[in-house]
Formats: C-alpha cells, sequence, structure tokens
C-alpha cells in the first residue's frame, strides 16, 4: 500500500463501522467490534488476517492493519460520543 492510499484506506475502515453500526443490537455491536479487530476482513483486516497476510505481503500487512484499526477506533469514538439512536 502507497503511502498516499493511506487516508482513503482509514475512511474506508471507518466507513465501514459507522455504516453498519445502526443495523446491529447492542450484543451484535460488541460481537461485531471484537471481530472487527481480532479478525476482520481480506480488505480491512484485524490482528488474525494481518498475520495470515505476513508472508505474502511482508510489513505492509501490518501497516495496513495499523491503518484499518485507526479508522475503526475514530469511528467508534465517534459513534460514543455523538450517539444518534
Amino acid at each position: 500500500m502507497r503511502r498516499t492510499d493511506a487516508v482513503p484506506f482509514r475512511h474506508f475502515a471507518y466507513n465501514e463501522v459507522v455504516g453498519v453500526w445502526y443495523a446491529l443490537s447492542p450484543l451484535r455491536r460488541t460481537v461485531f467490534v471484537l471481530w472487527s479487530f481480532l479478525i476482520g476482513t481480506g480488505v480491512c483486516p484485524g490482528l488474525l488476517q494481518a498475520l495470515r497476510y505476513t508472508r505474502e505481503f511482508g510489513y505492509d500487512s501490518w501497516r495496513r492493519s495499523a491503518i484499518a484499526q485507526q479508522g475503526k477506533f475514530m469511528a467508534l469514538r465517534d459513534l460514543f460520543l455523538h450517539p444518534s439512536s
């Protein structure tokens, strides 16, 4: 991942969390947050996905995971500070 891609990718991770948040019950929100940070997806990796892709992408796998986590944390911060529902 190029350095210039970090901001849009962080926004993508942010929007992923906000996009599903209000569709989930409080219990499912908790499960989603845990799953997202621990496992994640191939696009927005959590810790296990970063580990999984380390052999293929090396340091970029962990960088991508760190940027995704930043976006997710920002989304959660905003959702908790400014709840709409």
